[in-house]
């Protein structure tokens, strides 16, 4: 199977157990593969909530860049994550395996995080429906809080220090 950038042939870039022959063929089916170092987008299902594409892999839906990454090495270490780098690859659909590696779940963050992807990127409010503004943000520890809810808080403390009888 000859694609993308000369000569490629992609299954010298998997390693493709001899019982896995059927599932590889119809997971690579389902990719657009383009040079070596462009992103290989999913066309198939996608997870309606984190959009990033899945897979049918041995009973269960998986992410497909899961599968792409089980298909390179021949495995995939149970508790690690497969993380896009966030350099190289800007889309959630991408199952390059030159593009994805093994990591801890704390890296897989940061790399969200670097990336513009983390999920409380998008909350543009706090729990208590307090605006994210220039003004009413602070960061601590890599973390953003709330002024508002924090001058609430402390004005609490101290009705409860001033109000104790012990």
């Amino acid at each position: 199977m000859m694609l993308g950038w000369p000569n490629m042939n992609v299954r010298e870039i998997y390693n493709i157990k001899p019982e896995d022959e059927k599932m590889f063929n119809n997971f690579i089916k389902k990719v657009d593969i383009k040079d070596k170092d462009e992103c290989w987008l999913w066309n198939a299902a996608v997870n309606k909530l984190h959009k990033y594409g899945m897979f049918w892999f041995k009973d269960k839906w998986t992410l497909a860049s899961r599968v792409s990454m089980y298909f390179k090495q021949g495995y995939v270490t149970e508790g690690m994550h497969v993380c896009h780098d966030p350099i190289v690859c800007k889309h959630k659909h991408c199952v390059n395996p030159f593009h994805l590696r093994e990591d801890t779940p704390s890296a897989n963050i940061k790399d969200l995080v670097i990336a513009g992807n983390h999920n409380n990127k998008r909350k543009t409010h706090c729990p208590q429906k307090h605006e994210y503004s220039e003004y009413n943000t602070y960061y601590h520890n890599n973390k953003r809080f709330c002024k508002t809810c924090l001058r609430e808080n402390q004005a609490n403390y101290r009705r409860k220090k001033e109000n104790y009888v012990g």
